[in-house]
Parts: C-alpha cells; sequence; structure tokens
C-alpha cells in the first residue's frame, strides 16, 4: 500500500524537526508521489528518507529527466512512472 505524501517546499528551520518526524514514521515504507513534475520532493524523500518512493507525472518529459538524475546520482530507491 502506498501512502499519498504531499509536501511543500521546506523552510530551512523547519526542514530538520519535519525530516525527523517523517524518518521516524516512513522510514522502510514505501511512499507515492502523484504529480511529481521534476522530481522535487521525491528525490528529497528518497534521499533523506531512505523509503521506497514511487512517483507518477502525466509528463513524459519530466519522467525523462527524472530517470536521468536518478541514474546520475545512482539512487536506488526511487521509481518513476508515466501516466495519463
Amino acid at each position: 500500500m502506498f501512502r499519498i505524501l504531499s509536501l511543500v517546499i521546506l523552510i530551512k528551520p523547519l526542514q530538520s524537526i519535519i525530516t525527523s518526524l517523517l524518518e521516524r514514521e516512513l522510514r522502510y515504507k514505501e511512499i507515492a508521489v502523484i504529480g511529481c513534475g521534476r522530481g522535487h520532493d521525491a528525490f528529497y524523500l528518497a534521499k533523506n528518507i531512505k523509503c521506497q518512493v514511487h512517483a507518477f507525472d502525466f509528463s513524459e518529459s519530466a519522467i525523462n529527466y527524472c530517470n536521468q538524475i536518478k541514474e546520475k546520482e545512482n539512487i536506488k530507491n526511487i521509481y518513476f512512472y508515466q501516466i495519463d
């Protein structure tokens, strides 16, 4: 089961508090990011929370971009899907 999560751009002082709370709740779990665009939230979660991230967007070019970044940065716990 995926937990749907939408994040806003985090303000620096709150970022560590939010990361700590999310990590406690979501570590080793799966998260779906719907409408991931260029993957900002999805990459943040994959890198900082260490959970499995499944990110979806309708834009083929956005998904291609995200997959290029994933490969370049060798991130193993994130998956991108192009859906309509």
